[in-house]
């Protein structure tokens, strides 16, 4: 009996042990992946000037050198960080307790940080460099969502998050690469939604038509750019959410070999009538390339040998 009490012994305080040792290797876990370890100055933890800034001024301190700990910054569960000029939100980590964070209006592009800010419930994010919100995918207690006048071209990410109550994502501009100019334009359409379907535009500029997932152009003459627009309900939580903005093609003429232009020196072998081009195009380096336009710019040429007649004979032998 008593060997038999031992051994029961033994077995819970091993037990005992091993839950202590679980929940102190977890919360050594939790701390190094979320908190600081020991107060530090506002800056090195948010090394964005603009959001250190913000920080700041939430928590009533003189200077973004200023020390602040954990302990304060679990505290803070709304900031406000509107207009600051903010490009990098990291140290955004550290506020786990966050419920409403406002970031719209600056020129952040990457909010990977957020996603381990769970209890967030309102999120403005509105006129920033977004092309994606791919990381706010599970922030599933957030109910107000605000990421109008940015660059995203979908908002799948959001289709899981069923407490959504509103979500502003209106008048995005996306703008493609640039591609070379062609009388027939043939571009995807790249703006899907929630399953991924291509969402059909409902304005294309300069007559453009939309064929099988693809815009298409017929352009007789050069244009710096195309467009077009796209406006959907998407039902997103518990919203029907306005999806619109448009899509922005830049063009660029093809530049041939001939076109990349000819050194002054090269078009003008002999040193005064060089040197007397170089000073028309108020140029500095008589050897670097010139294309066309530029000699047509030149508004004085003079020479006390040969005058204009050379230079017209010039342009027709390197350029007609």
């Amino acid at each position: 009996m008593r060997k038999k009490i031992g051994l029961k012994n033994v077995v819970v305080a091993m037990l005992v042990l091993i839950v202590g040792f679980c929940i102190n290797v977890s919360s050594e876990t939790k701390v190094h992946a979320a908190s600081i370890q020991c107060p530090m100055p506002i800056n090195e933890v948010f090394p964005d000037y603009g959001l250190a800034n913000a920080v700041k001024r939430h928590l009533g301190k003189q200077s973004v050198t200023d020390l602040i700990s954990q302990r304060e910054l679990d505290g803070v569960q709304r900031l406000n960080g509107n207009n600051c000029n903010i490009k990098c939100i990291k140290g955004i980590q550290y506020l786990t307790n966050l419920k409403q964070l406002y970031l719209s209006y600056n020129q952040i592009s990457d909010i990977s940080m957020l996603t381990s800010l769970t209890q967030i419930e309102l999120l403005s994010l509105m006129q920033n460099k977004l092309k994606d919100i791919d990381p706010l995918v599970n922030l599933t207690k957030l109910r107000y969502l605000y990421v109008g006048n940015n660059q995203l071209r979908d908002l799948w990410a959001l289709e899981g998050l069923e407490n959504l109550e509103y979500v502003e994502a209106e008048e995005q501009i996306c703008v493609n690469n640039p591609i070379v100019y062609k009388p027939k334009l043939v571009i995807p359409n790249t703006i899907k939604d929630m399953i991924g379907k291509p969402i059909t535009p409902n304005f294309i500029s300069d007559n453009g038509e939309y064929v099988n997932t693809v815009v298409v152009w017929e352009l007789p003459m050069y244009k710096t750019e195309v467009s077009y627009k796209f406006k959907e309900i998407l039902n997103i939580g518990k919203d029907h959410v306005l999806f619109s903005g448009v899509v922005i093609q830049p063009l660029e003429l093809e530049t041939s070999a001939d076109e990349k232009g000819t050194s002054i020196n090269q078009a003008l072998p002999e040193s005064n009538l060089a040197e007397a081009l170089k000073k028309g195009l108020r140029k500095q380096d008589s050897t670097e390339a010139r294309p066309q336009n530029e000699l047509d710019k030149a508004k004085e040429f003079r020479d006390a040998n040969r005058g204009n007649a050379m230079f017209m004979q010039l342009k027709k032998s390197l350029f007609m």
